[in-house]
């Protein structure tokens, strides 16, 4: 398992994260200066274990009044913490996209899909599934419940 990094990009008006490897005992939230909109890549991130849930949670709880913090490239093992762990999210995090896991049972073939808002998602919660196949072509299910993992969508 790779350690948690954070590359940074600064501008005048925004700070842009990209983490990846593990949130883990070994994660630290990065140092966030200034009032600027922060967006979050999370694409990278490859587990989070109850530690790095509990250092997120304390981030969030210090920065919920942050005008805009944007998540995007949201990976199943970061979605799947928000419906059941309560203040992972703020009300002022908007998450533009995020990975949906599809499976076929005959293949054995799982395919991570991005979600992008206003294409596949309204953030009030209308979703529209696409037709995933395999690599050979055959269709693929959806690989979660659909009214829990999607349950962050109807803030």
């Amino acid at each position: 398992m790779e350690a948690f990094k954070c590359i940074t990009n600064e501008t005048e008006s925004e700070t842009f994260w990209k983490f990846s490897g593990a949130m883990n005992e070994n994660f630290q939230m990065p140092a966030l200066f200034g009032k600027k909109r922060l967006t979050i890549n999370l694409k990278d991130i490859q587990m989070i274990n109850s530690y790095g849930i509990k250092v997120w949670c304390k981030w969030v709880m210090q920065n919920k009044l942050l005008p805009k913090i944007t998540l995007e490239d949201c990976p199943f093992v970061f979605i799947k913490n928000i419906s059941a762990i309560k203040g992972f999210i703020s009300g002022n995090m908007t998450i533009v996209s995020f990975y949906v896991p599809f499976f076929n049972d005959d293949s054995q073939e799982r395919k991570d899909v991005l979600f992008k808002v206003e294409t596949d998602y309204t953030l009030d919660g209308f979703i529209k599934i696409p037709k995933v196949t395999d690599s050979k072509g055959a269709e693929m299910d959806l690989d979660v419940n659909k009214i829990a993992y999607f349950s962050f969508l109807k803030k």
